[in-house]
């Protein structure tokens, strides 16, 4: 299975020229991919036959644990219990190979049997629950992993190996994780709020990491899992009707809740259409691509200077359909390819993961529902970056 297109001379001449002044020379061998559950599990055979035409390099996928296993499994860590269904992910996973096009697959989602019977997002506070929620995540992982360790076991027999692994996604933001914060009485009597999500998030860290590679060296197999998965900024206010936490801060609690892992992810996605992929955000608490090494900078400091970095969201929408929030087409498809310069030249960032494939449909006329960065319309027609994104495959 290949790890990455090996991109044409011309091509990375061209493109490193758009990069930020001064960047390093890095590889050419940047994983170069697409993510889109929509249409990767929605509409698979549609979705593989554009993969076909555009070669990603490798493809997000989302293990949402909760779907996987809605009721509790009687031997968790092995992945064919009964109570396990991997069907919609074994097709796309042996669709992905016979393509030779590696996956990134993020695992997500409380089941209700593990958290008390709350949302997907919510995972327990305190401290025992949340021991008993980490111990099922890691034998879930490690199942997942043993699943899709590419092996020659009859068990899993035709399944190929997934090697690259995230944690959960932008648990930064509420949408994702709960509690972000608690209330928390000092000694003197006064309650205060503590930011929480960074711990929750560190167990949560810690319990994929260690069932993926639990199974790897069970199997012999070499896998990386990245954390962090961070939205690119937050506002710091537990008092906001939607409290978040920015990236840095984020990441500070991490290492002092002492998560461990392989890579750090991240979602660099520009603040505004005006800003474009090689500006620095105006937001200090915000990361976006033109900021991404005060990322680095922070992952240096605290995991050392050989943590490689993965972008494993980024995208412009476009205008139309979305008059608010996105670029003309023409920009987008510009925007893409500076951020791929951007990306191939930054020798420790080692996957650039563009969202969408197709546009989400606008319920209605003017709305700014649903998400339009694809590089194809929501009716399936190409935009310009189609073509810009076959160019950079060399498939174009």
């Amino acid at each position: 299975m290949r790890t990455a297109y090996r991109i044409p001379l011309a091509i990375f001449v061209c493109v490193a020229a758009l990069a930020l002044p001064g960047a390093a020379v890095g590889s050419p061998n940047l994983l170069f991919g697409l993510f889109d559950d929509g249409q990767t599990f929605g509409n698979t055979t549609e979705a593989f036959g554009v993969y076909d035409e555009l070669r990603p390099g490798i493809i997000r996928i989302t293990i949402h644990w909760d779907e996987v296993a809605p009721t509790r499994p009687a031997r968790a860590a092995d992945p064919l219990d009964p109570a396990y269904n991997w069907e919609n992910i074994d097709n796309v996973a042996i669709q992905a190979s016979a393509r030779g096009i590696e996956l990134v697959a993020t695992i997500v989602g409380a089941p209700a049997w593990a958290n008390g019977g709350k949302s997907a997002v919510s995972v327990p506070s305190k401290a025992r629950p949340l021991r008993k929620f980490t111990r099922q995540l890691k034998k879930f992982s490690r199942a997942a992993a043993r699943r899709y360790s590419g092996t020659e076991s009859i068990q899993y027999a035709g399944l190929p190996v997934i090697s690259r692994w995230t944690a959960w996604n932008e648990p930064n933001l509420p949408a994702f994780l709960q509690p972000q914060y608690i209330r928390k009485k000092t000694k003197s009597g006064k309650r205060i709020f503590v930011r929480r999500s960074p711990v929750l998030y560190a167990a949560i860290c810690n319990a994929v990491h260690r069932g993926v590679h639990q199974a790897g060296d069970e199997l012999d197999v070499d896998e990386q899992v990245a954390c962090g998965v961070t939205a690119p900024g937050g506002n710091n206010n537990p008092r906001s009707s939607r409290p978040t936490i920015s990236p840095l801060l984020f990441l500070r609690d991490l290492k002092r809740a002492g998560a461990k892992f392989d890579a750090y992810a991240h979602h660099p996605y520009p603040g505004s259409p005006l800003e474009r992929p090689n500006d620095r955000s105006k937001i200090r608490t915000r990361i976006s691509l033109g900021s991404i090494w005060r990322l680095i900078r922070k992952v240096d400091r605290f995991y050392g200077n050989d943590m490689p970095i993965w972008i494993t969201e980024y995208g412009y929408q476009t205008n139309p359909p979305d008059r608010i929030f996105g670029v003309k087409p023409k920009k987008q498809a510009k925007y893409l390819e500076l951020a791929y310069g951007i990306a191939l030249t930054n020798p420790r960032i080692d996957m650039l993961i563009w969202f969408l494939l197709r546009d989400e449909a606008i319920p209605v006329e003017g709305s700014t529902a649903g998400w339009q960065s694809g590089l194809l319309k929501a009716d399936g027609q190409p935009k310009r970056s189609f073509r810009t994104y076959k160019s950079l495959t060399g498939s174009g």
